[in-house]
């Protein structure tokens, strides 16, 4: 899942590519669309962080002759 801050550095590099005629229409679209999923990741619930699973016991084992 992309995260927000990649979103917005993306979101600022296009801001700043320069356009001319239809092209301008094609990126003001496209701004438009990462603004909206900048929106819905700052929206999205963060997941709880997953606890460390803890070292298994170590066990001899026994040998059978």
């Amino acid at each position: 899942m992309i995260q927000t801050q990649d979103l917005q550095l993306l979101y600022n590099t296009m801001k700043d590519i320069e356009t001319k005629g239809e092209s301008t229409k094609v990126m003001a679209d496209c701004l438009r669309f990462i603004e909206n999923k900048i929106k819905e990741s700052q929206q999205e619930p963060v997941a709880p962080p997953v606890p460390p699973m803890s070292e298994p016991e170590h066990v001899e084992a026994e040998v059978v002759e």
